[in-house]
């Protein structure tokens, strides 16, 4: 969930060991989401949006999801950046049909044909001072 002032633009990435970064999805407003062609073809991921969050979902994971997910949120000059999931898959076919929800900041193990559901958390506090946002 976050702030109704962050709504105006949502997308979630996937960032590889390599450090190579792709955009999965994005969603503008009210407008259908916009997919990345790679990753719409492969039928495995899927989002929930509404006006406060933007839940991503991957069915049977495979040793290739593994990478670092981060949701990002933006409304003109205001930009805010989830902290990450991290998503280490490893084995073969054990569990298929099993679903698993990441939220932000977590590790967790999955194996091969696990599906997983990752969770745009984005919390916004008041406080004095000066605010940065690297």
């Amino acid at each position: 969930t976050f702030s109704n002032v962050l709504q105006a633009t949502k997308a979630w990435f996937k960032q590889m060991a390599d450090g190579k970064s792709l955009q999965i999805v994005s969603s503008y407003l009210n407008q259908p989401t916009s997919w990345n062609e790679g990753f719409k073809k492969t039928n495995r991921f899927y989002v929930i949006k509404g006006d406060d969050h933007f839940n991503l979902t991957i069915l049977k994971i495979k040793p290739s999801d593994t990478a670092m997910y981060f949701c990002v949120v933006s409304s003109y000059h205001k930009i805010g950046m989830g902290a990450g999931s991290r998503l280490l898959v490893r084995g073969k076919f054990s569990s298929i049909g099993r679903n698993t929800t990441l939220q932000q900041s977590l590790t967790d193990t999955l194996h091969t044909g696990d599906s997983v559901s990752l969770q745009c958390s984005l919390f916004t506090e008041s406080c004095a001072g000066e605010h940065s946002v690297y």
